[in-house]
């Protein structure tokens, strides 16, 4: 993935992409770098502080479920209730 970040006091604007390899990188989420190896944080957090993301380019879309990570759905969380209070999930009956 990669964006443009951009200073809000300056208003320079700096390509960054996410990598893991970086030390600020922790637990295998991915840190905004740009091309000098300047860590900008976890883009979990979107923009760091003093800036703003003006572009973002998902190279993947599957990147966008990773990073998001995942939703459960008001109607899923409901089944998945249900189903525990009945002992689990059904049974597939083999004759």
């Amino acid at each position: 993935m990669k964006a443009v970040l951009k200073n809000l006091m300056t208003g320079e604007e700096i390509p960054v992409s996410a990598t893991t390899e970086t030390p600020d990188s922790s637990y295998g989420i991915p840190c905004w770098v740009d091309e000098e190896g300047n860590s900008y944080g976890q883009i979990i957090f979107g923009a760091p502080l003093g800036f703003e993301i003006v572009s973002l380019v998902l190279e993947d879309p599957s990147e966008a479920a990773s990073i998001l990570g995942k939703k459960t759905s008001a109607r899923k969380a409901m089944s998945s209730r249900e189903n525990g209070k009945k002992g689990g999930r059904p049974k597939k009956h083999t004759t």
